[in-house]
């Protein structure tokens, strides 16, 4: 059943902001009791949880009017601007009273030409009280204030970590690099010195090295080799072809001779009976009902609501019957007809060849084993031999050198020299920010170009390598 309702609307004053103004029981009629602001056409009017049912019927009709703020006397309102109003009582000008419109805005503050019927009204679920920017100022404050907070903690989280990274920054990120306080600075030379001695050794004669001088030579077989010495004829049987013939053989061939009826058991299903089975089908139905209700102005204020009974429907699971059938599995007999198979020779010929032997000459070489001779010498060869390893050591404020004294007779040489330069430091690790570093010592092998560039004292950064040996990255003076 339809129904229709006059109720109170509501409207916000654009110029003071004063908000949840009664378009209805309003002491200043169509004003704003805290500007004197007339309401205008183009003001929404909107409905509220607090709207009153106007049942009233002089309110319909009711003439606009404005209440004096010094006498309190009610005076008719003709539209006129709120810096104009003066009152037919006390004669006195109501701007002034309560700081209204003033200038140019007041001229242009005119009654309405025409008022819209018929209009929608929304319908807003919050009576409005306070300005809502108040509300977020403190908000803000306090997100400006945390804003700076995080930032200083921030600056100086990066600079307490930029202080501890200097010593430890290489085992926390890079395990392979250390900060290394050298300690001590060592070099080891190593030269190894050949005597030359006279040897006397035998072998054949191209195998004897350059430079050296025989002092015996002679002749001996160093081994065979085969030598033809003619031909010789010998009678060998030998067997060819001489015809062929025609040979008969039997091959076994399978084929059907005939067929027999053989019998077999086949599953297959039949229906037994029926059951009846429940199940559930949904079922459209009417649950009730609800009202809507659309509120339209009628330009005056007030808002008739029209409200209408709509039908709710839902869904239920309702239980219906059916048959179902039933079904079984039997073994049935049945019958069909398998081939029968049986096997016989039958007969195939092919050519055979026929093979002769016969005597015939046949010539094959005649070898015999011929010695090789060849000159075996002996000789003196002059040889480097491995006569002593010399090692020196020294600091880094000692240089460096491989100069040995050599001996004339026997003639010596260097053959090769090796140059080891190590250091010793002391250096901190730490595996997380949240532990003391532990100290430690090490030695390592490391260029000895790159030796030359440290001095004890220094602080320098090294690169571990997998053979226990370190290379320079940074150096730097503490």
């Amino acid at each position: 059943m339809d129904t229709v309702e006059y109720i109170e609307l509501f409207w916000d004053c654009p110029k003071c902001g004063q908000n949840h103004i009664s378009a209805v029981f309003n002491s200043q009629s169509n004003r704003c009791p805290n500007c004197l602001y007339w309401r205008v056409e183009d003001i929404e009017l909107y409905e509220a949880p607090d709207s009153q049912l106007i049942t009233d019927p002089h309110l319909f009709n009711r003439k606009p009017f404005w209440v004096c703020k010094v006498c309190a006397a009610v005076n008719e309102d003709t539209g006129l601007s709120a810096h104009l109003l003066q009152c037919g009582n006390c004669d006195s000008y109501q701007v002034s009273e309560v700081g209204g419109i003033t200038g140019h805005q007041a001229t242009d503050q005119q009654a309405p030409k025409s008022v819209e019927v018929g209009k929608t009204i929304e319908f807003r679920g919050n009576s409005p009280t306070s300005d809502s920017s108040n509300s977020v100022q403190p908000r803000s404050r306090n997100k400006n204030k945390h804003s700076r907070w995080l930032v200083g903690s921030l600056t100086g989280l990066t600079l307490a970590s930029g202080f501890w990274g200097s010593s430890i920054w290489s085992q926390m990120n890079d395990p392979a690099i250390l900060q290394v306080q050298v300690t001590d600075l060592q070099w080891t030379a190593e030269i190894d010195v050949q005597e030359q001695k006279t040897f006397t050794r035998q072998s054949w004669r191209t195998s004897m090295p350059t430079g050296a001088s025989v002092v015996k030579s002679e002749r001996r077989q160093r081994g065979t080799r085969q030598e033809q010495r003619g031909l010789r004829t010998l009678m060998v049987e030998k067997q060819y072809q001489s015809a062929t013939r025609t040979e008969t053989y039997y091959e076994p061939e399978q084929y059907q001779s005939g067929t027999r009826t053989e019998t077999y058991t086949e599953s297959e299903r039949y229906q037994s009976g029926t059951h009846t089975e429940t199940y559930y089908e949904s079922e459209h139905y009417r649950s009730g009902s609800e009202e809507n209700c659309t509120t339209i102005s009628r330009g005056n204020g007030i808002g008739q609501r029209s409200c209408k009974s709509i039908s709710v429907y839902s869904t239920r699971q309702v239980p219906r019957t059916r048959s179902v059938p039933v079904y079984n599995t039997r073994q049935v007999l049945r019958t069909r007809s398998v081939p029968v198979y049986s096997t016989r020779q039958i007969p195939r010929t092919h050519s055979v060849p026929v093979y002769k032997t016969r005597i015939v000459p046949v010539q094959e070489p005649i070898m015999v084993s011929v010695p090789v001779q060849d000159t075996w010498v002996t000789y003196r060869v002059s040889e480097w031999v491995d006569r002593q390893t010399h090692r020196r050591t020294g600091r880094n404020d000692s240089p460096r050198s491989t100069a040995v004294k050599l001996a004339q007779l026997p003639p010596q040489r260097i053959s090769a020299t090796r140059m080891i330069c190590r250091l010793k430091g002391a250096f901190a690790i730490q595996s997380s920010w949240f532990e003391n570093p532990e100290s430690m010592s090490g030695s390592w092998e490391l260029p000895c170009e790159e030796y030359d560039q440290i001095n004890i004292g220094e602080r320098v950064k090294l690169r571990r390598n997998a053979t226990n040996s370190v290379n320079l990255v940074l150096s730097s003076t503490p």
